[in-house]
């Protein structure tokens, strides 16, 4: 076990009932098969236009796949979303996402 699986949710303790909040534009969506396990994530641009990325749920990667099938062809659209989480494991503890002009 290493600094991710140990250290990184005792440090996260003090942020579950005050998680971080980003907003993040221009979301993408990616799947990999790892072995004998998939690893899905999205990647955004903040507000501060760093590219910021996230292990997300399955469930999740469809739901934003949905949504950026319907503006990947569409210009000036983009799929948007405010996430919370726990900033040292990354955690995510609540997500919307949302197609935005």
């Amino acid at each position: 076990m290493g600094y991710r699986e140990v250290i990184c949710p005792l440090l996260d303790a003090s942020y579950v009932e005050t998680p971080y909040m980003i907003h993040l534009d221009n979301l993408h969506f990616y799947s990999n098969n790892m072995a004998d396990s998939v690893v899905t994530q999205l990647t955004g641009d903040s507000q501060e236009g760093e590219q910021v990325k996230f292990d997300i749920s399955y469930e999740a990667y469809e739901e934003g796949e949905k949504l950026y099938e319907q503006v990947k062809n569409k210009n000036g659209y983009d799929v948007a979303a405010d996430i919370e989480y726990l900033p040292y494991s990354k955690m995510i503890t609540g997500m919307n996402m949302w197609i935005e002009k």
